[in-house]
């Protein structure tokens, strides 16, 4: 009686480890389907901490595990099996740190011109008053410095400003405010006096100018170095 138990009992533990090894053959645990999605995100230059629940079991693939995306930022991926009788989960991966995220943003920074320093309205801009700096593309920008170096100031700005076409005034071979010379021609003798433009101008336009002396404003015509042609 006793050794009939006894065979009786050995033949049980048999059958659990054949029932168990059958099992482990055939099925496939959560704690694997962490790592395979943690490696296939890796791929994809994503890290990821997937903590999908370890001590579930699904029944194994004769294919490949495969994974799709859900949300555009990974936050969400499937898990399937795509055999015909086969399964799928959804998992929350936890991303850690994405390198395709930071490339992004990195390329969608340029150089751009700043205010060095703060300047007030009618400044004329400098090198000095100028620094470069990396930020997010703006619609409306200076890369080069050379395109704003003497043009002026339509409003007072602070230190760190980024510089935009409608903070300058238009550059011109004359600024309203600018010392001239006033020149003209009285039979054969040369005049000349020292003036304010009026107004801001290039070379060949008709200015209003005022004469320093005299206080009488007066037009002419802007030549070449500041000089102001006045006809009488």
């Amino acid at each position: 009686m006793i050794l009939l138990k006894n065979n009786l009992f050995k033949l049980l533990i048999l059958k659990i480890f054949y029932v168990l090894s059958i099992n482990s053959s055939y099925a496939i645990s959560g704690s694997e389907i962490n790592k395979k999605l943690k490696s296939w995100l890796y791929e994809k230059k994503i890290t990821s901490n997937p903590k999908f629940s370890e001590n579930k079991v699904f029944k194994n693939c004769k294919t490949n595990i495969e994974f799709e995306k859900i949300s555009k930022n990974f936050s969400l991926v499937k898990v399937f099996c795509p055999d015909t009788d086969g399964w799928k989960i959804y998992v929350r991966p936890n991303i850690v740190k994405s390198t395709n995220n930071k490339k992004k943003k990195t390329n969608n920074l340029q150089k751009v011109i700043i205010l060095n320093k703060s300047l007030e309205k009618g400044d004329t801009i400098t090198l000095a008053s100028l620094k470069v700096e990396l930020r997010n593309k703006q619609n409306s920008f200076f890369t080069n410095p050379n395109e704003i170096l003497g043009r002026r100031l339509k409003q007072n700005l602070k230190k760190g400003k980024l510089l935009e076409p409608r903070h300058l005034f238009k550059r011109f071979d004359v600024n309203e405010g600018d010392q001239v010379i006033i020149v003209s021609n009285i039979g054969k003798a040369y005049v000349s006096s020292s003036g304010i433009a009026q107004k801001s101008g290039k070379i060949g336009d008709l200015l209003t100018v005022k004469n320093v002396r005299s206080g009488k404003v007066i037009k002419g015509y802007l030549k070449k170095n500041k000089k102001i042609q006045v006809f009488r």
